[in-house]
């Protein structure tokens, strides 16, 4: 899935819609910024695709194993494979995945993982439940890929070109947002309908907190656009 469609692309759309008024200004806001914040909220949870999907294998040999992992997003899931003994070589889905675990020294094969610690340099933590392995084995975390942070406008999303109807009527609400108008209210519906029809298997209880985590991403653009007009407004 390529892509190839940049922010320039997006921002010269969305400026037919909004009286073709200038959306990087300063000298690229707020195009940059809310290009972003489109990308960061569709390749953050609960979101799960295929295209930004990854693997990391590594050696579990006892207590907290730290794992470089540069494009580290989230975990989906893991599974251990021991080298040795009866099970060599045969896959187990390690049955629960937390977000984070307390030390434990029981040894076995891993019922819980938890992705505890990121360093923010590329490196992850993960701790084990029971902590030790009963046999040598290796661990394969399948996780979603980190958002690229976007620094020029003339960088090509990081979303394939199939989903630029999702993420450039993300844009444009964004854009209606900081333009003050009422437009803003169904770009923002064909937005997260667009979205959420994309996404499988969320539930309704991942539907309702991603639509109150955007809600409260509006509000806040939504308060910054207002005292960015009040500024402009004192000083003319």
């Amino acid at each position: 899935m390529a892509s190839t469609f940049t922010v320039d692309n997006s921002i010269a759309w969305a400026a037919y819609f909004v009286g073709n008024r200038g959306l990087a200004l300063s000298p690229t806001e707020p195009a940059m910024t809310s290009a972003n914040i489109v990308c960061q909220v569709m390749l953050s949870p609960p979101f799960k695709w295929r295209w930004n999907r990854n693997s990391k294998t590594f050696a579990f040999t006892s207590g907290d194993t730290s794992v470089s992992i540069p494009d580290y997003g989230f975990i989906e899931k893991a599974f251990v494979v021991a080298t040795t003994g009866a099970t060599a070589n045969k896959p187990f889905e390690i049955p629960m995945v937390q977000t984070e675990l307390t030390m434990d020294n029981g040894t076995g094969r891993p019922q819980t993982v938890a992705p505890y610690l990121d360093d923010n340099a590329g490196n992850i933590t993960f701790r084990f439940m029971p902590g030790n392995p009963d046999v040598a084995s290796n661990v394969t975390a399948i996780y979603q890929k980190k958002a690229v942070v976007l620094t020029a406008t003339s960088q090509a999303w990081p979303i394939p070109d199939e989903y630029g109807y999702v993420y450039n009527w993300g844009f444009l609400s964004l854009m209606y947002l900081f333009a003050d108008s009422q437009k803003f209210i169904s770009a923002n519906q064909k937005f997260t309908s667009g979205l959420l029809s994309l996404a499988e298997g969320l539930t309704e209880q991942q539907i309702a907190v991603f639509l109150g985590q955007w809600d409260f991403i509006i509000q806040n653009q939504q308060r910054f656009a207002k005292g960015v007009a009040g500024i402009q407004a004192k000083s003319v």
